[in-house]
């Protein structure tokens, strides 16, 4: 998909543990590894959308053409070049959003 690499880097943010420490930080980290896997497979779109919207919000206005270049045929080492340029500690701000969008999905659903 053409957001392949989008993804690749959100999902890095997503790695193991990232993972088990989003989930401990939400009383969660007693979920089994089924349970986990489950819950990042049917969210994992919806996290990256949440990622995507919040770096168009944090984008300066002159960046978004690059940007939607990017999602339509950026490489990894592309978008992790842009976002550096662009978004001053860009992992903490990706992790920050997941954190964030993790912890409405898990407030939404039963897992």
């Amino acid at each position: 998909s053409c957001m392949t690499h989008l993804n690749t880097i959100v999902i890095d943010q997503l790695s193991d543990a990232t993972t088990k420490k989003i989930l401990a930080d939400f009383g969660m980290a007693d979920m089994s590894f089924v349970q986990q896997a489950r819950f990042l497979e049917d969210t994992g779109g919806e996290i990256v959308q949440a990622v995507t919207i919040a770096l168009m919000e944090k984008l300066p206005e002159g960046a978004l053409p690059e940007f939607r270049s990017l999602i339509l045929n950026g490489e990894e080492a592309e978008w992790q070049e842009f976002l550096s340029r662009h978004i001053e500690n860009y992992q903490e701000f990706i992790e920050d959003v997941v954190k964030h969008e993790v912890k409405l999905l898990l407030a939404a659903r039963k897992y």
